[in-house]
């Protein structure tokens, strides 16, 4: 993350020892206005930066990511369930593997 250094937005370099296609990297959070309701408002936002390694995606892929990512932030209860839902389940009970 950039954002300790208080910057807004930044691209990290592939690194072929890593063996890694994507790498993202988010910025500071800041005052930015954007519209709310058709009205211009002043809201906190971030950036992210994402590079890609094109000799493992193309851009229909990287679009596809970029465009699913914004549509679980921008509205994650349409994508995840609330809260709610994971506070009225006994998961420890659930997820311990001995029944105990």
């Amino acid at each position: 993350s950039v954002a300790n250094f208080d910057i807004k937005l930044g691209y990290a370099p592939l690194v072929p020892a890593s063996r890694c296609p994507m790498v993202v990297l988010p910025g500071a959070v800041h005052d930015a206005v954007v519209p709310v309701d058709g009205k211009p408002a002043v809201r906190p936002c971030m950036y992210i930066g994402v590079t890609f390694d094109h000799r493992c995606f193309d851009g229909y892929q990287i679009g596809y990511i970029v465009r699913k990512t914004r549509a679980m932030l921008t509205k994650p209860y349409e994508h995840w369930p609330k809260p709610s839902y994971w506070a009225d389940r006994n998961l420890a009970a659930a997820l311990d593997p001995r029944g105990e």
